[in-house]
């Protein structure tokens, strides 16, 4: 009974699991930005964090579809490239979403302050028409953002 202590080679439907180590160096550094931001500041250090998960993960996909239609591998400065060009657009649509909010709460404060002590209804009546329109303008926009995201995967 002896143990055989050849080296186990990997079957090729594990190879897309694997990662390099410049994609290991460059996960570390964004740990560490993340973390020094958050030191110095916390607010900053957490947006931050929020902002760069959905731009890691798009990142990812973005680098394993080109590997696989290219066959090559992607190099460090193209990764930091796809990753920032998903940050800018993590941001966008964060820009968005909280210009969203904001127009959906004024659409709210502006429909409750004009209806107050009057007897008609025109704030109510200028309430479900920004609603509408605000509504219409969010499934707009999430169309739009799903094409741009979409688009380089």
């Amino acid at each position: 009974m002896f143990l055989d202590w050849r080296p186990v080679h990997p079957s090729p439907a594990n190879f897309d699991r694997t990662f390099s180590l410049s994609t290991l160096f460059l996960w570390v550094t964004l740990a560490a930005v993340v973390l020094g931001v958050w030191r110095i500041a916390h607010g900053l250090g957490i947006f931050l964090a929020i902002l760069s998960l959905p731009a890691a993960v798009r990142t990812i996909a973005n680098v394993r579809s080109r590997q696989q239609q290219s066959g090559q591998p992607v190099s460090a400065a193209e990764k930091t490239f796809a990753f920032l060009g998903a940050l800018v657009s993590a941001a966008a649509i964060a820009m968005a979403i909280v210009v969203g909010v904001f127009g959906a709460l004024m659409a709210v404060c502006l429909a409750s302050f004009s209806n107050s002590g009057q007897a008609n209804a025109t704030g109510l009546v200028v309430f479900i028409v920004l609603a509408i329109l605000g509504v219409l303008g969010l499934i707009w926009l999430v169309q739009r953002l799903r094409a741009f995201w979409r688009a380089d995967l």
